[in-house]
């Protein structure tokens, strides 16, 4: 849905999920979608994707993954991001007790 949001207000959106079977319940469930949805793995992403978009949301990806990979993956998404590019972080806070 977040996506399909941000297509509907001008971007070309590219959407990814490492699972085959989330992507193709994505395009199911918006058959008429804009969204280029894709199977992709943020911790190999695509050469081509490198320093290519001018938005990038990454929304409770980094923080669902193993602490020791987090650094790797924050800075796959930082690496999408072209020069001037602007990026939105959508995270949760957990109780550090």
């Amino acid at each position: 849905q977040d996506s399909e949001f941000i297509a509907s207000i001008g971007y070309d959106t590219t959407a990814f999920e490492v699972a085959a079977t989330a992507v193709s319940a994505a395009r199911r469930h918006f058959p008429n979608s804009r969204v280029d949805y894709v199977e992709a793995d943020l911790l190999a992403l695509p050469a081509q994707w490198i320093g290519r978009f001018e938005l990038v949301v990454e929304c409770l990806t980094v923080q669902s993954l193993p602490r020791p990979l987090r650094a790797q993956a924050i800075a796959a998404v930082v690496s999408l991001l072209a020069p001037g590019g602007r990026l939105i972080v959508v995270a949760t806070s957990i109780d550090p007790a």
